[in-house]
């Protein structure tokens, strides 16, 4: 039974509470919510990303396929894409 209150606190409280400053934000005044998401997302969409990079345990020689294998599908699909483009 304490390991559910523990998950709970550490998981699904913090959820709950930024929810609950949502929906009392939303009433309190009248922001619009897309601006205020895209605002969100240009803001913490990057250090989302800077902080999976710099804490990830990955090895070089597997970083270095998953940048090959993007950059071979980038160039696949441009290149299917031209082709189909010029017909």
């Amino acid at each position: 039974m304490n390991g559910l209150v523990i998950l709970f606190l550490n998981n699904l409280l913090p959820i709950f509470l930024i929810a609950g400053a949502g929906l009392f934000l939303a009433r309190a005044t009248n922001l619009n919510p897309r601006s205020l998401s895209q605002v969100i997302f240009y803001i913490f969409s990057p250090c989302l990303i800077f902080t999976l990079i710099t804490q990830s345990e990955l090895e070089i020689g597997m970083m270095g396929r998953v940048v090959l294998y993007a950059v071979f599908s980038c160039l696949l699909v441009g290149g299917f894409t031209w082709i189909i483009g010029s017909c």
